[in-house]
């Protein structure tokens, strides 16, 4: 499984002093950068599930085994401007990755109308809308 080939990483970032019962923040400016290790793959920051399996994931995990940021973390945020950045490795190895629920909201995607705009109201009007008697028929308003 993917938990061996974590092993040496975990051993070579392991600080016995160091309180692992929280996970670190990312933070908006890029400086940190958190690596999730799992049993079936891992994770950078709440990215998708990378296959071990993959060129580019044998290419970070080689990195990470010899000490090394990955190219693709050097290249982005404040390692490409040759600044600090804190790499934390976040070990899940004995749990398989499952995917967050999707958003309980779907962000609606249609077009919009204004009432009142143009004269293409049904009927021929001028588009705007009038409440009437006919309009109101059947509307409750609930005393206040």
């Amino acid at each position: 499984g993917g938990a061996g080939v974590f092993d040496s990483i975990v051993q070579r970032a392991s600080n016995p002093g160091e309180d692992t019962g929280s996970l670190p923040p990312i933070d908006a400016e890029g400086n940190s950068r958190r690596i999730t290790m799992y049993r079936n793959g891992f994770t950078v920051d709440d990215g998708p599930l990378r296959d071990l399996t993959s060129p580019e994931s044998r290419a970070f995990i080689a990195s990470l085994e010899n000490g090394d940021v990955p190219q693709e973390l050097a290249r982005s945020g404040p390692g490409a401007r040759g600044g600090p950045l804190d790499v934390h490795l976040v070990d899940k190895r004995s749990e398989d990755f499952v995917a967050p629920p999707p958003p309980a909201y779907i962000a609606f995607s249609g077009q919009g109308a204004t009432l009142g705009a143009g004269g293409g109201a049904a009927g021929g009007g001028t588009g705007a809308f009038a409440f009437t008697e006919a309009a109101l028929a059947g509307v409750t308003v609930p005393p206040v």
